[in-house]
């Protein structure tokens, strides 16, 4: 796996949540990052339930707004954890991600491309450090995913870094990853959100896998 600028003839991209896995892995991570300070959850959820809700159903077409929301989320479940708690997290999740939560057709379409030489990158709206390990154990080449800040002493601000790794930021990491366009490319996503990425490439597919929950991207 590299994040280095790259020159590559072909290659396949991926979404992850819907896409490659089942269902979103967001909510389930931010869970599990909290369990430890389960009380602070309780006291904290309530005065945003109503906000939380709108943003897991979906129901915005206002982006802007859902960008802040996921912010805000991710505000309340991860501000104040270090860095080196939530790496060791990650990498815990991403192997039950592997072994539960991914949707069978859509690796093996990976490992597909994968033996056919094909470069494979796997961009997310989800956070790029639990992503990450998934991309490993997958043996993928190349990921992108939203980035999440972290202090100078090493603790998270609950921040994204940058923008929502969705919609055309998802392009934008891409051609940044890639300033030389590789020939062929394959993209395969599941959502309104991926419409940008499916946009560029020669061979676009929108997957119809039916998650249990809607996204959280």
């Amino acid at each position: 796996m590299s994040s280095a600028t790259n020159e590559v003839n072909e290659i396949a991209i991926f979404d992850f949540d819907g896409t490659l896995s089942k269902r979103d892995t967001l909510l389930r991570f931010l869970i599990e990052v909290s369990i430890g300070s389960f009380a602070q959850i309780k006291k904290n959820i309530f005065p945003t339930t109503k906000s939380f809700i709108l943003y897991l159903l979906n129901s915005s077409k206002d982006y802007d707004l859902k960008d802040r929301l996921k912010e805000a989320i991710f505000e309340l479940f991860l501000t104040g954890k270090s860095i080196e708690e939530i790496e060791e997290i990650s990498r815990h999740y991403a192997k039950r991600i592997l072994t539960k939560k991914m949707h069978t057709p859509m690796v093996e379409k990976l490992n597909y491309h994968k033996y056919q030489g094909h470069s494979i990158m796997i961009i997310s709206a989800s956070p790029e450090i639990y992503i990450k390990y998934v991309a490993k154990l997958l043996e993928v080449d190349f990921v992108a995913g939203t980035k999440l800040e972290v202090n100078p002493q090493g603790i998270l601000t609950g921040k994204i870094l940058g923008r929502n790794c969705k919609r055309d930021e998802k392009r934008l990491r891409f051609e940044k990853q890639f300033p030389i366009r590789p020939n062929k490319i394959w993209a395969y996503g599941n959502s309104e959100g991926d419409k940008e990425l499916l946009s560029m490439a020669n061979f676009p597919t929108l997957v119809r896998n039916k998650p249990l929950f809607r996204r959280l991207g």
